[in-house]
Parts: structure tokens; C-alpha cells; sequence
């Protein structure tokens, strides 16, 4: 078959580990060698809209759009539960239709050429597309081997053609008065219907659309209009299991976004009429009949908002129930002999970016579990690495919140969503390499329109592979950064602000901890006049350090040796300069950094260190001032602390570097260049770093150093 048919303003309140200032090139230790490059991690870009899917058994290929306007293939063993992205190279051929005759022999459709496989899509053969026409516009294949396509030429006329042979060879049909056809569905080699449309001049000289039905019984020679709609409606999608068995799905938009919507039964055989749905139903997108007796069509919500499923017994009966949220757009609706059905579509909440997801339903009828089709984060703001080896890094992607999770030391990454939601993650922290919690926030709609936030929080306990969204007292606004010092034991900050449309400003700091792994939370109070709480970090299982700022702008650090239970003040010297990071390499020795005095003229960063646990800070260092800000900073000993930095200095081979520095010492800087704005540092192992952060190629920013 086939057809084509805020983020959340968090930027201002400045993670903990995202802004420090770093030592000029002077600062570095003479006759220092540079470290090696860092070696980049590619993430691929998660495809924003289905164009076209089939489905043989538990085998389904999936045509989706990548947001650089580009096409992919994308194929699943196992109906739909995960994808993987067919590394076969089409030679940039804009991919348009699918469709299998087994599980093995599929045919695909594009301009120019169409590709044909024997091998379940390993491997590909490419053929020149029949003469006068551009790419195949639908295609239906039986397991006999049987194929029909449709095809529209430049002079808006359809064309149709048969084969005997899963698509390596065609034979030209009859011709159909049709500008563009939308769905196929064959039931036997002589036995197919199509759904398309005609345009006709209105009185006044403007023109509107039709929806057409045409069915053959001689496999394509010839085709007889079997209905045309009485109103400008578009058919959207046929699906047949005999010649007097079809159902046709389509509609027509009645305002800025809601529509009506249009479902005939019928078949190459038996004549057409009009069925009634269900009043919330709009638009049909796609409709999918196992049997006779087991129907079920997808379409967007009479009002415009969200997307709903039908199903049906005898394709004459229609219930509905909404789909999951996950899907704001269905394109197409595939199910099996089994009652299995798999929607594809795509989510774009509150204008953010098109993702493809999808949802299952394991019988007619049942309820749907949503999921991505696949995830590539765009946006990466904080690691964790347990060990050596493992790293998960939260961020999201096209609005969706994604945690890239890597078993290699960052070389290669598998995205999974938390929880498909508008959801922000700025923080995460893991125990162990099973156990891992995220925090962020979640953004919907006030009823005036506003933007309103709630803190959220996911938790794993088997490295990832599924996550639970674990209950937060409601007074928490938004959760910035978490640290688990142990499997069970976290503690995260950020602050609650009743104030509609969220923000810092009238914001009040807040703590919560909890001992059950995330499954319960207590909130503690902050002891001060925070108004914001932008990091934390544990140097033990009972000692943590938060970091935040005041309601005038200045540095505010909280200190607790009783795994969160209480906090105390820690005293800082603002002057007139705010502490920008911190962190602590043992249960007493913290360390910090803070921008320039703007009182002193070329004041550099300062350096500052702890010796109790972040309630007094003394500055240990006054750091060359050519770097304008460091983006990281990670202290894995008493003696190591690593930050990346950030140059206003256009004669540096890179704006951003890393660099080491040993507290205690005069700066020893090893200079390698990144070619990205850090927003998190980890060490991975002995001598190797891995740093996050903002989008520099499309997708998320993850390099690897080793020294």
C-alpha cells in the first residue's frame, strides 16, 4: 500500500556542570603535550512522518521521512515492537510505496527506479521504472506471488500494472481517469481495488476534489468506476479480503483543523454504500481488515485534537476509542491474521518537531500501547557513567524525551523514551549500571493557553530497558538535576513557582528526596531564600552538595551529611560574581569555579576549593582569562579535576577545548579541541572523558577522549 500524504524555556535556569570559565592557552603548563582529538559519536536522525508500510506476518517495512526532507526504510521482525533502519544505499532515490508478497519478496517503489529483495530487505535489486512514469504510486502484492501497481504520469492520468512475479516484472494495464490514486488492495491476481481522486471545474472556474473508487476483475486489462463521492472528499486507504468485502476510509477538512469523515463498504463485486462511525471520529487515514469479521481504521478526532481508532466486526458496526497521545497524527494502520494491529504515525506536540511513533493493539478492539519508531536525541544536557564502560546521557529528541544509552564507553548508543510525553530531562544519575533515575519536567497546556510545568521523574532497574514514571509531590514545578549516591537513595533539586507559565521569577528552591529508588518522594525544605536549585552532587552515600542562586542573582550552596535529610548554608564570597560549578570528589573535598570579579579589569576565573563539604569555600586559583566560560566540570579524585571551555578567540583551532587540572597546582592545561558546547562531563576510566551537549550536526553532540 501506499501514500503520501518548548521546548520548555528552561535555557535560563543554568544546569549545574554547564557554565564555568577555563584558562587562557598562556595558563598552560610549559612544553605540555596535547591530548588526542576526540572521537565523535553519530547518532542517526530519527525519521518525523510515515509515507508508506506493509506488513506479512510478524515482518513490516515502514517508508519514513528524515527531517532533512530525505526518505529511509525501515524494517521490524517482530510487528512493530522495535525497528531498525535498512542500511541498503537507494542512491538518494525518494522512496514513495511498499509492499511484500511473504516475509522475504518485497518490492518498493521510488522515482526513477523501484528496488525489488529476496532476502527480507538485506539485500536490494534495482529496476528502471516502467516507461512514461515517475515512481509507482501504490502497490499490493499476495503471497501467490501476484502484484498490482498504480502510477501517475505528468499529465495527471493514472496508469495500472500487474505481475506474476512479487514485482521484478510488470505488465502494463488500462489507464484511469484519476489525478493521483491513494490506496490498492488486491484479494486474488484478477481482483483489486483503488482509491484516488479527479478534479472538476466548478461554476465560477474554481475547482474541487472527488474521491473515486475503481475496482478490476481481470487483473488491471480493464477498471469500472465503482463509486464517486457526492461532496469534495479525499479516500484516503482500501482494504479487501474478497471481492465483496472492501472498505474504503477518507473524509474532507471542515475547518482550520477538524474534518468529517467518509467509510464505504463494498468490492469489486458488490456494490458500494455508505456506513455511519462514530461522532468523534474525523479524517480515516487508513483502514486494515484481517477478515471479514475484524476491521479497524485509524483517524484524526472530529475536533481536530488528537487521533482516535475504529474497529468493527463486520465492517458495517464502528466503535472507536482515542489512541495514545504518543500519536497526534495516524497515517497507517497494518493488522494481522492474529487481531495484532500496529498504527504508525507521527507525534508534534505544542509545535515542536515531528517524531514517527507507533502503537500496538493485541486484539480488535483492545487498548493501544504507544511507542517511537525510533529515537535520536537532538539535545543531550547531562551523563551519567556507572562505570568504564556504561553511560546514559537524558536529553531529548523532537520534543520527546530520550535517554541515549551506551555498554561501550560511549562508542556506540541505543535511545529509549522514558515516557512518551512532552517531557524535558535535564538531569540523570545512575547508582549502577541496572539502576538509573531522570528528572525534568512536563509541559502542557491552562486553559488560557499558558504554558504550564510539572516535574517528572523516570526510574530504571534493568539498565534501561524499561523505565517507570515515578510520582512526585504535586508542589514540585521543575527538577533540574538528581544525584543517587546508592540504588535506592536520591536526591533531586529544583524549584516550584505557582506562578502560571512557570519560571524562576517569585520561584522558591526545592528538595526532594527519596529511599525507595524513585518510587516514593519526600520533600525537604531548602533552609534559605533560594530561588532556584540548579545542581547536586554526593561526594558519599551521606554527604551532598546543592548549588543554586539567590532572588538577587547570587550564588547560594547547600551542604547536608545526612543523605538530604537537612541542609546547611555554605557561605560563598559573591563580591560581585556568582559561583557558576561544582563538584566533589570525596565526602569533604568539593571543588568550584566562578566567573571573573567585574569589579577588576582582565579578571580571570577563579578556582575554588572546600574542604568540608561545600559550608566554606576559600579560592585556590586565578586562571588565564581568555577562555569566556567552562562548559563542564567533573573532579573523579582529589587530585583530578577535568573541564571543558568555551573560547571567544577566533584564532584557536576549535571554540571549545578540555583540559585537566590538578587543584593544589599551578594550572596544567592539555588542550584538545571539541568542535561542540559541552553541557556535561563524565569520566569514563582512567585518562578517558566523555562530554554531552548542544546539537552540532543535526542530532545530539557526544564525543570520547582518551588520553
Amino acid at each position: 500500500m501506499g501514500r503520501q500524504p518548548f521546548r520548555a524555556v528552561l535555557a535560563a535556569i543554568v544546569p549545574l556542570m554547564l557554565a564555568l570559565l577555563c584558562p587562557d592557552l598562556s595558563g598552560m603548563a610549559a612544553g605540555a603535550a596535547s591530548l588526542p582529538a576526540w572521537t565523535d559519536a553519530s547518532f542517526s536522525a530519527p525519521p518525523t512522518t510515515s509515507l508508506s508500510s506493509g506488513c506479512v506476518a510478524a515482518t513490516c517495512m515502514a517508508i519514513e521521512q528524515l527531517p532533512d526532507g530525505s526518505t529511509a526504510l525501515f524494517t521490524s521482525t517482530n510487528f512493530g515492537g522495535s525497528w531498525r533502519q535498512n542500511a541498503t544505499d537507494f542512491g538518494g532515490a525518494a522512496l514513495q510505496t511498499v509492499a511484500c508478497a511473504t516475509a522475504l519478496r518485497c518490492v518498493l517503489g521510488a522515482n526513477a527506479h523501484y528496488f525489488t529483495t529476496a532476502n527480507g530487505g538485506t539485500s536490494w535489486t534495482s529496476h528502471a521504472n516502467p516507461s512514461g512514469i515517475q515512481s509507482f504510486a501504490t502497490l499490493s502484492c499476495l503471497t501467490t506471488g501476484a502484484c498490482a501497481a498504480t502510477a501517475t504520469t505528468a499529465d495527471s492520468t493514472t496508469l495500472t500494472f500487474s505481475s506474476t512475479t512479487s514485482g521484478t516484472k510488470w505488465t502494463k494495464g488500462a489507464t484511469i481517469p484519476l489525478w493521483g490514486t491513494t490506496g490498492l488492495s488486491c484479494t486474488t491476481a484478477l481482483a483489486c481495488t483503488t482509491v484516488g481522486w479527479d478534479q472538476s471545474v466548478a461554476n465560477g472556474g474554481g475547482t474541487s476534489e472527488h474521491g473515486r473508487i475503481y475496482t478490476t476483475i481481470n487483473g488491471a486489462k480493464t477498471w469500472s468506476l465503482g463509486l464517486t463521492s457526492s461532496n469534495p472528499t479525499a479516500f484516503q486507504s482500501v482494504s479487501c479480503v474478497s471481492t465483496t468485502s472492501c472498505v474504503v476510509g477518507g473524509g474532507s477538512v471542515t475547518g482550520a483543523f477538524a474534518s468529517r469523515p467518509s467509510l464505504y463498504v463494498g468490492g469489486p463485486t458488490k456494490p458500494w454504500v455508505a456506513v455511519t462511525v462514530p461522532a468523534q471520529v474525523g479524517m480515516v487515514q487508513s483502514v486494515s481488515c484481517s477478515t471479514s469479521t475484524a476491521c479497524t481504521a485509524v483517524a484524526s478526532a472530529r475536533s481536530g485534537l488528537g487521533a482516535v481508532a475504529m474497529s468493527s466486526p463486520n465492517a458495517h458496526t464502528w466503535t472507536s476509542r482515542p489512541l495514545p497521545t504518543a500519536i497526534t497524527t495516524p497515517a497507517f494502520v497494518n493488522c494481522s491474521a492474529q487481531g495484532k494491529c500496529l498504527t504508525l504515525g507521527s507525534y508534534a506536540p505544542l509545535n515542536t518537531p515531528s517524531l514517527a511513533t507507533t502503537a500496538t493493539s493485541t486484539a480488535l478492539g483492545q487498548p493501544w500501547v504507544a511507542g517511537p519508531l525510533t529515537l535520536a536525541a537532538d539535545d543531550l544536557t547531562s551523563v551519567s557513567c556507572p562505570s568504564s564502560t556504561v553511560c546514559a546521557a537524558a536529553g531529548d529528541a523532537g520534543g520527546i524525551p530520550v535517554v541515549e544509552w551506551s555498554s561501550d564507553a560511549g562508542t556506540t548508543w541505543s535511545a529509549k523514551s522514558p515516557g512518551l510525553s512532552a517531557t524535558t530531562l535535564s538531569g540523570v544519575s545512575c547508582a549502577t549500571t541496572a539502576h538509573c533515575l531522570v528528572v525534568g519536567a512536563t509541559r502542557s497546556l491552562n486553559a488560557d493557553g499558558t504554558t504550564a510545568l510539572t516535574a517528572a521523574a523516570f526510574s530504571t532497574a534493568d539498565g534501561g530497558a524499561t523505565w517507570i514514571h515515578d510520582p512526585l509531590p504535586s508542589a514540585v514545578t521543575t527538577l533540574n538535576a538528581v544525584s543517587c549516591p546508592s540504588p535506592t537513595r536520591c536526591i533531586a533539586v529544583g524549584y516550584d513557582n505557582p506562578t502560571v507559565g512557570g519560571g524562576t521569577v517569585g520561584a522558591h528552591s526545592v528538595i526532594v528526596t527519596s529511599g525507595t529508588a524513585g518510587a516514593t518522594w519526600s520533600v525537604v525544605g531548602s533552609g534559605t531564600a533560594a530561588s532556584d536549585l540548579t545542581s547536586i552532587t554526593c561526594g558519599s552515600p551521606t554527604t551532598c552538595l546543592a548549588l543554586g542562586s539567590s532572588p538577587t542573582g547570587y550564588a547560594v550552596t547547600l551542604a547536608s551529611t545526612n543523605g538530604g535529610a537537612s541542609w546547611l548554608f555554605g557561605a560563598v564570597d559573591n563580591s560581585d560574581s556568582t559561583l557558576a560549578a561544582v563538584s566533589c570528589a570525596s565526602a569533604t573535598t568539593c571543588y568550584g569555579a566562578a566567573p571573573p570579579l567585574l569589579s577588576l579589569v582582565s579578571a580571570a576565573p577563579r578556582l575554588l576549593t572546600s574542604t568540608d563539604g561545600g559550608l566554606s569555600w576559600t579560592s585556590e586559583k586565578m586562571l588565564g582569562g581568555a577562555a569566556s566560560r567552562i562548559d563542564a566540570l567533573s573532579c573523579s579524585a582529589v587530585d583530578l579535576c577535568d573541564l571543558t571551555a568555551s573560547w571567544h578567540d577566533p584564532s584557536r583551532p576549535a571554540p571549545f577545548t578540555f583540559g585537566s587540572w590538578t587543584p593544589g597546582t599551578p594550572p596544567n592545561w592539555n588542550e584538545a579541541p571539541l568542535d561542540f558546547a559541552a553541557k556535561a562531563l563524565a569520566p569514563i576510566g582512567v585518562g578517558q572523558w566523555l562530554a554531552v551537549g548542544d546539537p552540532q550536526r543535526g542530532t545530539a553532540a557526544v564525543s570520547v577522549l582518551t588520553s
